[in-house]
């Protein structure tokens, strides 16, 4: 197994977005709005089904709430009804329209009302139904050349994966588990702070990863996951950031690594531990003979 995660990132969506699935760093992109010109006077564009022969083939214009709704969505990645109630609970009264449309796009939309969150991902066409939670969105490898756009039979999506380093992937992985831990317990919203992030990870420095804690690395991890919608920070002291910072872990991380694959990473860590800790034994017994 490998012990780094990948994240689908959103490569002209605007503000980087994250999402899991074995972890995705965010992305920061061109934010430049297309204007009317450099749409509508593109020649090499393929315009064969766009014809008056074929109206119901255009794309009608959507009301501007619906429209605003859809932008936001596609800058943030994903969104929260406590942060942004107005546009969530448009995107909810209209789910079927804007479904339609982001599909255009290979996008899907997810809304998880438990959770209050909505988020989008690359849109699998090789299912003939919707995907469940855990269900993984089509990997793209490569980000697309679009000098050779036009020459692709299959499908280009928007959002590609790209691997973060075991590091980032260790700590997604103990906040994960901690979050699973206190759901299980009846806790709601689930609330941790640096130091006890660093008590968490001490088992698996320098056993599934070859570095030691420091504040630098660790502040740096939870500030690309407080971009990617998994933490947000909700306390810090402005003497010393970061060594006293608390984070509320969000639902979008249970989303994106089920209780069933979590598992599974667990048993792969632990398998880790247990056989550095055997050789450690074989060269302490080397050493006393």
């Amino acid at each position: 197994m490998s012990n780094n995660f990948e994240f689908e990132t959103e490569t002209n969506l605007g503000t980087s977005f994250a999402d899991i699935v074995n972890g995705e760093k965010v992305n920061k992109t061109n934010t430049e709005t297309p204007t009317a010109q450099n749409i509508s006077n593109d020649d090499d564009l393929p315009n064969e089904d766009l014809t008056e022969e074929n109206p119901s083939d255009l794309v009608l214009e959507l009301k501007r709430e619906i429209r605003n709704a859809i932008i936001i969505l596609m800058r943030r990645g994903a969104l929260y009804r406590k942060s942004s109630q107005k546009i969530y609970d448009t995107i909810v009264t209209h789910e079927e329209t804007i479904a339609s449309f982001l599909k255009n796009l290979n996008l899907q939309i997810n809304i998880k009302k438990d959770a209050e969150l909505i988020y989008i991902e690359n849109l699998n066409r090789e299912s003939n139904s919707n995907l469940d939670d855990e269900d993984v969105a089509p990997p793209v490898d490569e980000e697309i050349d679009e000098l050779k756009i036009d020459d692709l039979g299959d499908d280009s999506y928007l959002i590609t994966k790209r691997k973060m380093s075991v590091y980032d992937s260790l700590i997604i992985f103990i906040l994960r588990k901690y979050y699973h831990e206190r759901t299980e317990q009846g806790e709601i919203k689930v609330v941790i702070d640096v130091e006890f992030i660093q008590n968490l990870l001490s088992p698996y420095l320098k056993t599934v990863v070859s570095t030691t804690s420091n504040n630098s690395n660790l502040n740096g991890t939870l500030k690309r996951l407080v971009d990617c919608k998994i933490i947000e920070l909700i306390s810090s002291n402005s003497n010393d950031v970061g060594k006293n910072s608390r984070y509320e872990i969000l639902p979008m991380i249970k989303f994106k690594i089920g209780a069933t694959e979590l598992e599974q990473i667990q048993l792969e860590y632990e398998k880790l531990i247990n056989s550095n800790k055997k050789l450690s034994n074989i060269d302490d017994e080397q050493l006393d003979d």
